[in-house]
Parts: C-alpha cells; sequence; structure tokens
C-alpha cells in the first residue's frame, strides 16, 4: 500500500498495488486534506492507520474505505499497534486509540515532542522528552510507569526485540535499558561528539548494528554491551 497526495483537492489517497507486479489492485480515497504531512501504520489484519495533519484515519483493506476518523490535539506520529490499540503521539500527548471504532482508551501528556519515533517494548510504550529523558507508559492505562534521565543525550533511535531494549542518541551512545524500570543496563560510547543525525539501529542475532554519521558501523552484543568489530561503511560526506 502507497499513500500519496491528490494535486486537485490535496487529499489523501491511498494505493493498493499487486506486490508481484506493481498493478493497481484497489484506490482508498479519503476526504482528508494532508496539505503538509502524513504517516500511515504497516498494514495489518486488513487494516492500517494513518495521521494526516491533526486527524487519526482507519482504513479498511478489504472494502477500500475509510472505517473512522478521530481529531488530534495536532499532527500525529507514525502509528504503532497493539493487538486492541493504535499508539500515536502529537509532540502535545500520547493517545491510544481503540483499533475497532475509535474511541478513545486513553490520553497521556507524559510526550511532550522529541525525535525519537513511538515504540511498543512488550506492553510498555517508550516516549521521549525534548529534555532528553525518555518514560515508559502502561500501553493498557497510558499510566507512567517509569522515567530516566538518559544522561548520555537526546534519544534518537531505539529498537526492542526478545526482551531487549537498545536505544541511541545524539551524543553518539548506544545503551541498553531494562524495559521494566528504565536502569541503564549497559552504555557503549560510540567514540563520536554531538551528532548531526542519529545513529541507525537494528537488532538480529544478540547483537545490536549502528550505523554512525561518521561512516562506521559498530557491531556491539546485547548481553554485555562490548563493541565486537567496527567497519568503515563510508566516507563521512561522500
Amino acid at each position: 500500500v502507497v499513500g500519496g497526495i491528490n494535486p486537485v483537492d490535496d487529499t489523501l489517497t491511498l494505493v493498493r498495488l499487486d506486490i508481484s507486479d506493481g498493478t493497481t489492485i484497489g484506490m482508498v480515497p479519503t476526504a482528508e486534506h494532508a496539505a503538509s504531512a502524513y504517516t500511515c501504520s504497516p498494514a495489518d489484519r486488513n487494516q492500517m492507520f494513518c495521521s494526516s495533519d491533526e486527524h487519526l484515519l482507519s482504513i479498511d483493506l478489504s472494502t477500500n474505505s475509510v472505517v473512522w476518523t478521530m481529531p488530534l490535539d495536532g499532527p500525529g506520529s507514525v502509528p504503532v499497534l497493539s493487538e486492541d490499540a493504535v499508539l500515536v503521539e502529537t509532540g502535545l500527548s500520547a493517545w491510544a486509540i481503540n483499533r475497532e471504532d475509535g474511541a478513545v482508551i486513553w490520553t497521556s501528556n507524559q510526550s511532550t515532542g522529541s525525535r525519537m519515533p513511538l515504540l511498543l517494548a512488550g506492553t510498555t510504550l517508550l516516549v521521549s522528552q525534548v529534555d532528553g529523558s525518555i518514560r515508559g507508559l502502561d500501553s493498557l492505562t497510558g499510566t507512567l510507569s517509569w522515567s530516566s534521565p538518559v544522561l548520555t543525550g537526546e534519544v534518537c533511535q531505539a529498537a526492542y526485540g526478545n526482551g531487549d531494549l537498545i536505544i541511541t542518541t545524539h551524543s553518539g551512545f548506544v545503551e541498553k535499558l531494562s524495559p521494566l524500570d528504565g536502569t541503564v543496563v549497559w552504555s557503549l560510547n560510540g567514540g563520536t561528539s554531538e551528532l548531526t543525525a542519529c545513529p541507525s539501529l537494528v537488532m538480529a542475532n544478540g547483537y545490536a548494528y549502528s550505523n554512525f554519521p561518521d561512516g562506521t558501523i559498530k557491531a556491539i552484543d546485547l548481553s554485555t554491551g562490548s563493541m565486537v568489530w567496527e567497519a568503515v561503511a563510508a566516507t563521512p560526506g561522500k
């Protein structure tokens, strides 16, 4: 499924393509004006959810139709899906919305805007703050479970898998946090100063792989936080 802005009326339109040959198999026109930006969740259970300006849309991919539209208090982030809810944040607040009928389950003012995308770590929703801290919310109730100051800089990327929660910061650190209480399990200084771009982050086979803006890729043991190897993938600026 791909999205685009209709040049005639600036409304969001989703197009379903056959993955084998790229032919169009369905279109979902919406009445939602998306003159500035839009972001959509992955397709799941024939559902797709899109933040478009200050609204959240539910799309039924089996009928190519908009099921419901929910107004938000600001431009929404990329929606994150749990079993029963759509989770989104606006820079002013975080929201949990029922996937089926669009009813608000909870809202929280614990999210005050940051560059880190929302992340669901088990039943904990990770939100970060402009002051550099990161907070864990109970994804079922929206209550604050824990808050960590992250002394190594503003959080910019996070990943979760098999119980491991890893973050990167704009100061070039890679850290493992406990998803239960936010305590730091280990911290690795990537050897860079304040960065102009986020180190990317991928987890696989017991390792975290981080691609730094200086052109280096670092492989880090998830259990110990030790750097296993480092390689130069590119020369900065080239």
